[in-house]
């Protein structure tokens, strides 16, 4: 299967401490293939496996690493 793009919107990430903790929590999940983290529009753009990994498990990450998730353009199953 082809790999899915998922972009969240993730308001507190604003300088690349917090950019680099969204990164982290993101690629430790098994079927993330690439984070991208913008801090000047608070966006995270993620490649991901959908066989091995969905949208929510992939917010729920975020959350998990203390930041909240305001918007997720992409697959949501």
């Amino acid at each position: 299967m082809d790999n899915s793009e998922l972009s969240l919107t993730v308001p507190g990430m604003g300088s690349d401490h917090c950019a680099g903790i969204v990164s982290s929590a993101l690629q430790g999940l098994d079927g993330v293939q690439e984070v991208q983290t913008n801090i000047a529009d608070h966006q995270v753009r993620i490649v991901y496996v959908p066989d091995q990994v969905d949208a929510p498990r992939i917010r729920q990450a975020v959350k998990d690493a203390g930041y909240d998730v305001t918007a997720v353009q992409g697959p949501t199953g």
